[in-house]
């Protein structure tokens, strides 16, 4: 492990042994693959944590998630951007696959209509916090929000509506976070595995000495790319080394 290292390149052929549960080291212990462009909720929390304690306003700057997770904003199109069914109710969950699915390939002269998403009309139909080849909503929002788990409870794209269906309240981690001073700021990556804080030497230290996080100092240049773990490669398997 090592500050570049990437998932493909730590659990290639011939480095890990596949089985039906996962990739497992030598020692026995199994691994998941980590999610990609979030920061799961206890250690977003922990991150904020120390954030706060380096940044004049704790209270104040701003949030910024990605337009593309599904049913986040609304949009044009034939069916609804998300559907809700019950285990215990197959043939109506059923029915409405059915009727959900199919209907674009069904009916040649249907037309698209605008489809509600978690956020408000609009806010889906109102401007966007443009980067290169990302698209964000943006919130106001200070990262004392953030400090405890339960940030979720408060955040303006929680999903209600799958709440209503019986799931427990969730939300995206915010894509960006800055506070108002400028003193760091937080990025989740959408097709990254690592979420990176760029601030003093004061924060990094601190964030790479918590125990509750797998965290280690990038270099200035860092890049993340699937390439960029040039210390990990994959090791040719038995079959390639048969004559």
């Amino acid at each position: 492990m090592h500050p570049l290292a990437q998932w493909g390149a730590l659990v290639a052929p011939g480095v890990v042994v596949e089985n039906e549960d996962g990739p497992r080291d030598r020692a026995g212990w199994r691994y998941a693959q980590p999610e990609l462009g979030q920061l799961e909720l206890t250690a977003l929390a922990t991150v904020a944590g120390h954030l706060a304690q380096h940044t004049s306003t704790p209270d104040g700057g701003h949030l910024a998630v990605w337009e593309g997770w599904g049913g986040l904003v609304g949009a044009m199109g034939p069916t609804p951007s998300r559907a809700f069914g019950s285990i215990s109710d197959d043939a109506r969950h059923r029915g409405l696959l059915a009727h959900l699915v199919p209907e674009r390939f069904r009916s040649p002269f249907a037309r698209d209509r605008w489809q509600p998403g978690i956020l408000p009309d609009d806010v889906s139909r109102g401007p966007r916090l443009r980067l290169p080849g990302r698209d964000h909503v943006l919130f106001t929002g200070g990262v004392a929000e953030l400090t405890s788990p339960d940030w979720v409870l408060a955040a303006p794209w929680r999903d209600r509506e799958a709440e209503a269906h019986g799931f427990d309240p969730s939300a995206h981690s915010p894509s960006l976070v800055w506070p108002t001073d400028r003193a760091w700021v937080l990025v989740s990556e959408v097709d990254w595995d690592s979420t990176v804080v760029a601030g003093s030497a004061a924060l990094v230290a601190d964030l790479c000495a918590d125990p509750a996080l797998e965290a280690v100092p990038l270099p200035a240049d860092t890049a993340l790319t699937e390439d960029a773990d040039t210390v990990n490669r994959a090791v040719p398997g038995p079959d390639s080394l048969r004559g």
